[in-house]
């Protein structure tokens, strides 16, 4: 996690999450949480599909269904 700038007490904050990457097997998933439009931190995360403790290849269907979700440049 990285800490962008400072949060204040009674402000909202809003945790925007997509996905930075689409493995094989895994899947980036980034998030930025902001507060009054301003960014305060950021942070990723790797998951990894497991099937009998080994790292499985995510389906074909899976794969479609996450696309939506790829942050684009």
């Amino acid at each position: 996690m990285q800490f962008l700038g400072e949060a204040f007490y009674g402000e909202p904050i809003v945790c925007h999450s997509g996905l930075r990457a689409i493995g094989r097997s895994s899947q980036i998933i980034a998030q930025l949480a902001t507060q009054s439009g301003r960014p305060i931190a950021y942070a990723e995360t790797v998951m990894v599909a497991m099937v009998d403790d080994m790292a499985a290849p995510h389906p074909q269907d899976y794969r479609e269904k996450l696309e939506p979700w790829l942050i684009r440049p």
